[in-house]
């Protein structure tokens, strides 16, 4: 009866990463919620989620339309967008996980061995601590272009007609480059790690990728078109991408930093050193180049993309989601590596198996334990919405613009870090009070303003102008007939009738 139970469990290897989805993503809809853009994205431009295909995201018009969709089933609960992501995260892993299957059954590697291998390839992808970058609903959205992406490199393998396969993995391309684009020319990459690796027949390999190339340029004249319109906010080109790409290794070393501690990360450092002397014990140069070459060719795509629209890629906070590309990379790295620790002598196997377990679990702690963040910010949010003293708010004259005293910033994700995140959150949860600070002015127009000590604030009787405290850039210069504002978490509202200046906070 037990080998039966234990040969049964060995042939559905999916149960590995279902079993650390429930243990790090699974409880997240009961204390996770909305954070940054969520709140004004499902507001919508003056109300409507559909106009924010033309007002906000015209370069990414797949992206309201889910939002659209998913609103007018569940419309916004909080709790059913936090377990709508993280479904959403469970099918990008398991999708991922089926193409690695793939890949490896292509390489004639047996059904049970490349199972077991895209699992614990799928498992790490799950346990990626910088994978809370997608723990925002924003992160669906990131999440449906990854599996789109993926869904187009698994129809290679397809037994269809090459046109077939042609048709739908270039559809598969251009709705995750619609929705999110962060895997623009990925296929290239993964063109040549299949092609260096002899795994699909050439003339498919070609036919397929000139395929997706076609479709990129599509996506990209689309994208080009989008910015000459300037309608909305569009991801566009950022001229200064190479000075981006320069700076992203600081914060790459503080992000290790922040999720495992100082002396963490180097013990990460040195699991990941003994793992990788392991699988150097029967090394094939030769195949190693064929596999980690391309491998790396898409990690260093992934930063350029990011940097050509501006971002830095970073492992914590917000903005982490940058790294949603590189873990899809980093995980079939895991894959290929998990397929050669079965062939490594027998006195070195159980030392790679021990590091790589013991970094599976030092990820997984890191998700756990920065996940403390995301809790506490939804919290922080909760709490400031609830404390809102409403009544002298609607006894103050109107229209009137909110200057908020709040928390200070104690981690990467603060609570409500720009203008339209507390201004949206007002207006879903206190239309009353929302309509009375705007006045006439359409719904989604901006009402109030957090001072959380990352931004320096001016504000005369009228007018309220606020400045980055580290680049001193203008993020903010709002006129309206009266200031007002609210110290957090206290009672008392003040018309600001004469000049007030609130300091960036010390040691931020």
């Amino acid at each position: 009866m037990k080998n039966d139970l234990r040969t049964s469990l060995a042939r559905k290897p999916w149960l590995f990463p279902f079993t650390v989805w429930i243990f790090l993503y699974a409880w997240r809809p009961w204390l996770f919620g909305f954070y940054h853009d969520d709140w004004s994205l499902l507001l919508g431009c003056n109300g409507s989620i559909l106009q924010e295909v033309y007002c906000a995201e015209m370069s990414r018009p797949g992206a309201p339309l889910i939002r659209w969709a998913i609103h007018g089933l569940i419309g916004t609960n909080p709790p059913a967008w936090q377990f709508v992501t993280t479904i959403s995260m469970l099918g990008a892993a398991l999708t991922l996980m089926a193409l690695l299957q793939r890949v490896a059954q292509a390489e004639k590697v047996s059904e049970l061995r490349s199972g077991w291998a895209a699992a614990i390839a799928a498992t790490f992808y799950l346990a990626f601590p910088w994978m809370l970058g997608v723990a925002w609903i924003n992160g669906i959205l990131t999440n449906v272009a990854t599996i789109f992406f993926t869904s187009a490199m698994l129809v290679w393998f397809a037994r269809w007609s090459l046109n077939a396969r042609c048709v739908v993995s270039g559809l598969c391309f251009l709705l995750s480059g619609l929705i999110y684009e962060a895997y623009w020319f990925a296929f290239l990459p993964f063109a040549t790690l299949l092609l260096l690796r002899g795994t699909l027949p050439r003339r498919d390999l070609t036919t397929l990728t000139a395929t997706l190339a076609a479709v990129q340029a599509l996506l990209i004249g689309y994208n080009r078109i989008a910015a000459a319109v300037s309608t909305g906010a569009n991801k566009s080109y950022d001229p200064h991408w190479l000075h981006t790409v320069t700076g992203a290794w600081p914060t790459i070393v503080g992000g290790l930093r922040d999720i495992f501690g100082i002396w963490g990360r180097y013990a990460f450092g040195a699991l990941l050193g003994v793992l990788l002397a392991c699988l150097a014990t029967r090394l094939d140069i030769r195949r190693s180049l064929a596999t980690l070459g391309p491998i790396f060719a898409g990690i260093a795509l992934s930063f350029a993309l990011f940097a050509v629209a501006g971002y830095v890629v970073v492992l914590t906070g917000l903005f982490a989601r940058t790294t949603i590309a590189i873990s899809w990379w980093l995980a079939a790295a895991a894959a290929y590596g998990a397929l050669h620790v079965a062939d490594l002598p027998k006195r070195v196997r159980p030392l790679a198996t021990t590091a790589a377990f013991a970094l599976m679990l030092m990820l997984a702690g890191g998700t756990l334990t920065q996940s403390r963040s995301w809790i506490s910010s939804w919290a922080e949010q909760q709490d400031i919405l609830a404390k809102v003293p409403s009544e002298q708010l609607l006894a103050a004259p109107g229209p009137s613009f909110l200057v908020i005293e709040g928390p200070r910033i104690h981690d990467k994700l603060g609570a409500f870090g720009a203008w339209y995140d507390i201004s949206a959150a007002i207006w879903m949860t206190k239309p009353e009070l929302a309509r009375h600070l705007a006045g006439t002015a359409m719904i989604s127009s901006p009402i109030a303003v957090v001072s959380r000590g990352d931004s320096y604030f001016r504000m005369t009787p009228s007018r309220v102008t606020m400045y980055s405290c580290s680049t001193h850039d203008l993020l903010m210069d709002f006129e309206t007939s009266h200031i007002l504002r609210w110290k957090y978490p206290g009672p008392t509202v003040e018309t600001v009738s004469s000049d007030v200046d609130i300091d960036c906070a010390v040691g931020l």
